[in-house]
């Protein structure tokens, strides 16, 4: 039973769903590959799967579920830990060997989050001249000296605590843009790593020598593989809906435009401004309140 990808058309050989056979995310490894590609084609599918799953009983049903009453214990952080890496990341093999957006990847113990778009990883040498670019993860470990040294430059290390509130929530007293990404699947643990969006690296990887006889359209049309980018080796990828904004919120901190401070005369003034318009609008709210009358 096998699904046959090609382009402008899907014929589907099986029923997918329970008689599948197979996890949600291993179809993949039932389609033959055609014009298209098996990770546009499990994307499909995993949207139309969220869609039917999020219907309109689902919240009916999550209403259903109690609040925790007095004295329940606090939940084990383990499993939270591992339902939110199962949620973030995709660490399942791609049977491909394509290198992609949001894919982390170690290369010669260094860790890279993958930038490149995936349409342009798919024509690599044309799109891209043999160019990936990606931004290094730093271990976030107590050992890690030289990523404490790159924080605290201009912050106190008892400044760095904090609670994000989200993946790409502010650390501590940082300026807007490192974040961590926590719980990343390696060698049987969770690993946590801090992003630093300006911590680009860019790197040249060499057409194969086996492709150079290829005509020039011929090998344009060449994707990238980890077989050319070795040692390279893909860790897990991002998963959606988190790897869009983490992408755009790299390319936003590299390429965003900044804005002049205002003088410290200036910034009295504004406060005053909100100030007098604050204490007007409260006034205003406890004279427009109805009259009780016994």
């Amino acid at each position: 039973n096998r699904i046959l990808l090609s382009s402008g058309r899907v014929n589907f050989r099986c029923t997918l769903g329970v008689n599948f056979g197979c996890y949600f995310t291993d179809i993949k490894n039932h389609v033959i590959v055609g014009d298209g590609g098996k990770k546009d084609f499990v994307d499909f599918l995993a949207e139309r799967f969220r869609m039917t799953v999020a219907g309109k009983d689902i919240y009916d049903l999550v209403d259903q579920i109690p609040d925790p009453t007095a004295g329940t214990p606090t939940p084990n952080e383990t499993i939270a830990a591992n339902v939110w890496s199962y949620r973030l990341y995709f660490n399942k093999e791609t049977g491909d060997d394509l290198v992609r957006r949001g894919d982390i990847v170690k290369k010669d113990d260094i860790f890279y989050l993958v930038l490149s778009a995936d349409c342009d990883l798919g024509h690599f040498w044309k799109k891209n001249l043999g160019i990936i670019n990606t931004v290094v993860l730093h271990p976030l470990e107590n050992k890690n000296s030289d990523l404490k040294k790159i924080l605290t430059i201009c912050v106190k290390s008892q400044q760095l605590p904090g609670k994000p509130s989200s993946l790409l929530g502010q650390i501590g007293e940082l300026a807007t843009g490192p974040f961590v990404l926590p719980f990343v699947p390696l060698d049987g643990e969770k690993k946590h790593f801090i992003a630093i969006p300006k911590d680009i690296v860019s790197q040249r990887i060499d057409l194969p020598a086996k492709y150079t006889a290829l005509a020039e359209k011929d090998k344009s049309k060449i994707a990238v593989k980890y077989s050319h980018w070795l040692p390279a080796k893909r860790i897990c990828t991002i998963s959606e809906p988190f790897l869009t904004p983490v992408i755009q919120h790299v390319l936003n901190v590299v390429g965003g435009h900044g804005v002049p401070d205002y003088p410290e005369q200036m910034k009295t003034i504004l406060k005053g401004i909100l100030e007098e318009f604050s204490t007007t609008t409260q006034t205003t709210a406890s004279s427009t309140q109805p009259t009780r009358t016994q």
